[in-house]
């Protein structure tokens, strides 16, 4: 859970994407760029505590969309956020910079 008024993508996110954790957070900054709300975690209106609780509640009744929802999250985090990926999106923004600024 992740209740931020004002953020981009929190450490958190990803970390708990990592682990394969189910995520409910408000829809603030870039989180809906990696976040489908439904698919791999539940994107709620900042300042909405009723949608927060629903979509809690949702999980901690339903075992199986808890564990639907991790392992799309554990693939997600595997494929955007591998230290291979990393390396490569920080080459391509140097060579990106280096053709503007040779």
């Amino acid at each position: 859970m992740h209740s931020s008024l004002a953020e981009t993508l929190p450490s958190a996110i990803r970390e708990a994407m990592s682990v394969g954790r189910p995520i409910v957070t408000t829809n603030v900054g870039v989180i809906d760029e990696y976040l489908k709300d439904g698919e791999n975690g539940f994107l709620i209106n900042k300042r909405d505590e009723y949608e927060f609780a629903e979509a809690i509640g949702k999980l901690l009744s339903d075992e199986n969309l808890r564990y639907k929802i991790g392992l799309n999250n554990r693939r997600y985090a595997l494929e955007k956020f591998s230290l291979r990926n990393i390396i490569k999106q920080w080459l391509e923004v140097y060579e990106e910079t280096y053709e503007k600024f040779p």
